[in-house]
């Protein structure tokens, strides 16, 4: 991606009960990081996914439904996170659950975050739109909210893309442009609120805090030369190794390092790998 050398926070002002703040700081016009991309193997192919901007912003606390009641736990409101908005490059269930599962190892791999999603650290927010067959452009998108695990990201795709199918079968022309929340017990997403405009936030810069200014240097000192997919791709392509040994022994930076530090002692890649896949694992 391109690290921006110039970015600036904002004020998100909206009511809602997770916010008792009644304003989220975030940035919105001037993000820390912009177009960039990354690779992930779906299903044997690699494929490349763009991702639009990361921003800085303040989390919002956590909403439990329950029966008639809505319980909040503020725990974790004020606390920063990274926010990574992706372009809609995704066309299956596939496409999403690899692509998370390849940022989830960099995550790991630079040391930026545990990114346990039963922990909170990893959340998703999952954007669907479908596109009748003959039609040039898609349909309103919906957004259901805070998916955190695998499976329940699978599930909620799967749920989502027939509830809005079943819609449009039925006869109906526009999908609502909305937020959803996800039921995991019942398997069934459930509407929020309808999608405001970005105009209704009424965001001005936030004045508690200065722009953030980053030299070049600073940038160039952190630029890391390897991720795991590359690592992956040398193990595959140079050093011969089987497809699911390479994804193994590229999924976790200090087997990755270990691995590589025999392979400089031994130039034997192979025999290394079945040392540790089979004895040491």
């Amino acid at each position: 991606m391109t690290v921006n050398q110039f970015s600036q926070f904002d004020r998100k002002s909206y009511f809602y009960p997770d916010l008792p703040m009644g304003y989220q700081i975030t940035q919105l016009f001037h993000p820390i990081a912009e177009h960039g991309h990354l690779d992930a193997y779906v299903e044997g192919t690699l494929k490349r996914f763009n991702v639009r901007r990361i921003h800085i912003e303040c989390d919002a606390g956590k909403l439990t439904h329950s029966l008639t009641k809505t319980l909040c736990d503020y725990n974790r409101s004020g606390s920063p996170l990274m926010e990574i908005v992706t372009e809609p490059d995704f066309r299956s269930k596939e496409d999403v659950l690899d692509y998370l599962r390849e940022l989830q190892k960099v995550m790991r791999f630079v040391g930026a975050s545990d990114a346990d999603m039963e922990k909170g650290q990893l959340r998703c927010d999952v954007n669907i739109s479908l596109r009748i067959f003959g039609a040039h452009e898609y349909g309103n998108r919906v957004e259901i909210k805070n998916l955190n695990s695998f499976q329940m990201i699978g599930r909620a795709i799967d749920y989502e893309v027939s509830r809005q199918a079943e819609l449009y079968d039925s006869g109906i022309q526009t999908i609502d442009q909305e937020t959803r929340g996800w039921d995991d017990e019942k398997g069934e997403s459930y509407p929020l609120r309808s999608k405001e405009d970005a105009m209704d936030y009424r965001y001005f810069p936030e004045p508690d805090l200065p722009p953030l200014h980053l030299t070049a240097e600073y940038i160039a000192e952190r630029d890391i030369s390897e991720l795991p997919i590359d690592r992956r791709q040398k193990y595959l392509n140079e050093w011969g190794l089987l497809p699911d040994d390479s994804r193994i022994l590229s999924s976790e930076r200090a087997m990755s390092d270990f691995f590589e530090k025999t392979v400089a002692i031994t130039n034997e890649p192979k025999k290394c790998a079945s040392l540790i896949l089979t004895v040491i694992l």
